[in-house]
């Protein structure tokens, strides 16, 4: 009917010149915590502006909005009426969808986005020091940019050392709340426990007129090695502490909640003990390991337990958490190979949600195509 016409166009037209003439009727532009900081001395005319720099934007993109419903309107109204043919009516939308679609999607992709070829597939030139830690082949050691700012903690929110190697540092907006914990407890105090059982094998340290000169740490202790011993706590609290100070080749820091993982009797490493990686991909990692007796081995990966499956043999072992961000699993003993494989079930889960409905999508074109295919058939036939 004609009135659904006016009267749909009316009611979204109306919300959107509603909201352009009187926006605080919709919001009043600061969240509760900011209308809480507004009582604090300063920080009123502050948060003012803020309250009217967001009305200006939501009343601006109120005032597009009604001019695109209104154009949009007017060009169905002509169709309604005859006054424009079908093909000029859809030329006339399109024209005002890209008019709405296109300041819009260029808030988020601009020219700011694009860059030259150039700095596209090299936006870090390579420096001498990363020459010199890249002539070693090993397939996973960590490096530590001391030299990326004025401060050791510009080494933890800078993204080039990550370019070219497995960074100790390196930004992502999206850390773990445990590995930051470690960051600010430890690492910006360059513990070399820490900096160790992380296997930070090189460190970039500044020279005078900006230069670079890359140290070789001795002490890194590989990819993975058995402990002699656990030193058991109660908390993460006590954990973190316990790391401050310790051998972490000697030694496995442990919450007792992993005791049921680790198990109450750890059997020390004995000459001829060995461990090491043999193969690396960021979704799983294996390890071959020879012990006489079996023991804690401790590996120098971070401990996600959410997805990660681990083997010996192929057969699924426990893993527990030690050292506040380590992986560690109690081996039994002889030679055998260690997998730990990224495999959640959720990916699983939903890769059979996907089949199951693109097959039902599939069934339902099938039947419908069946259907008009046999209807055209009858059709024939009664002719």
């Amino acid at each position: 009917e004609k009135w659904w016409f006016y009267l749909s166009g009316g009611i979204v037209g109306g919300i959107a010149l509603l909201a352009a003439l009187f926006p605080g009727l919709f919001d009043d532009f600061l969240k509760d915590y900011e209308l809480e900081a507004i009582q604090q001395p300063g920080y009123g005319e502050l948060f003012a502006g803020i309250a009217e720099a967001r009305r200006a934007i939501f009343t601006a993109d109120a005032w597009r909005s009604f001019v695109i419903v209104a154009l949009g309107f007017v060009a169905l109204w002509l169709l309604r009426e005859k006054k424009l043919g079908s093909t000029v009516a859809m030329v006339a939308l399109v024209v005002i969808l890209i008019g709405d679609m296109y300041p819009v999607n260029k808030r988020y992709l601009n020219s700011g986005n694009f860059v030259t070829a150039a700095r596209k597939t090299n936006p870090f030139p390579m420096t001498e020091a990363d020459r010199y830690i890249l002539q070693d082949k090993d397939m996973n050691y960590r490096v530590l940019n001391a030299a990326a700012g004025p401060t050791l903690a510009a080494s933890f929110n800078e993204p080039r050392t990550s370019y070219y190697h497995k960074s100790v540092g390196g930004y992502h907006a999206a850390k773990l709340r445990r590995y930051q914990d470690l960051i600010e407890h430890q690492l910006m105090n360059a513990n070399p426990a820490v900096l160790n059982m992380l296997n930070t094998r090189y460190i970039i340290q500044p020279l005078e007129n900006g230069k670079e000169t890359v140290v070789r740490n001795p002490g890194a202790l590989g990819n993975a090695w058995f402990v002699s011993e656990v030193k058991w706590v109660d908390n993460a609290d006590a954990e973190m502490e316990a790391i401050t100070d310790f051998d972490p080749s000697f030694t496995a820091v442990v919450d007792r909640k992993f005791k049921n993982e680790i198990g109450e009797k750890i059997i020390p490493p004995v000459a001829g003990d060995t461990i090491y990686e043999t193969a690396y991909k960021p979704d799983e990692l294996t390890y071959r390991y020879q012990s006489r007796n079996g023991g804690l081995a401790v590996f120098s990966e971070i401990y996600f337990p959410w997805g990660w499956q681990v083997t010996v043999d192929g057969k699924p072992v426990d893993m527990a958490r030690v050292n506040y961000v380590l992986r560690a699993v109690n081996l039994p003993a002889g030679d055998h190979e260690v997998i730990f494989r990224f495999d959640p079930q959720s990916v699983h889960t939903t890769e059979a949600v996907a089949y199951v409905s693109l097959f039902l999508i599939l069934g339902a074109f099938v039947v419908v195509g069946l259907g008009a295919w046999k209807k055209r058939n009858d059709l024939s036939v009664e002719d």
